[in-house]
């Protein structure tokens, strides 16, 4: 329980505010706040810091819907987790399997539930950089 919390935290924490300039991936966490790469790379799941690249990307994509860059951040997740290290005893291969699905649905969760910002921002600097932000509701 300890994780989920960390990882909700990591993900809100300093906003989920995007200031990107240009499509520049930032790994796994606002522009602004703190990034969980780290934390990742320690509990041995940097492989689906790629996702939340492609995810950045997607986001910054001009005429995006922000829908099908949830769904594809899902997959992209869902996909990797299949790929995780398959050696060792069959114990640990599920626990690994099983921590990364569970990481993977918590990224997931805390993106669609409070990436909007994120998502109206990058959209707003990258598309459209003369739009008001009161305008904002246009870009959804």
């Amino acid at each position: 329980m300890a994780h989920v919390t960390l990882i909700i935290l990591l993900f809100v924490t300093g906003g989920v505010s995007s200031l990107r300039q240009g499509r520049q991936a930032n790994g796994c966490g606002p522009e602004n706040g703190l990034k969980f790469n780290s934390f990742l790379r320690f509990i041995g799941m940097d492989v689906l810091i790629h996702c939340c690249n492609e995810h950045d990307i997607c986001y910054e994509t001009c005429s995006n819907i922000r829908d099908e860059c949830e769904k594809n951040f899902q997959k992209c997740l869902q996909e990797t987790c299949e790929t995780v290290q398959r050696s060792g005893f069959k114990w640990w291969i599920l626990v690994r399997l099983s921590s990364c699905k569970f990481i993977g649905k918590i990224m997931h969760f805390t993106v669609r539930n409070f990436g909007s910002a994120s998502f109206i921002e990058a959209q707003r600097n990258r598309c459209h950089p003369g739009i008001s932000p009161k305008s904002d509701s246009k870009l959804v």
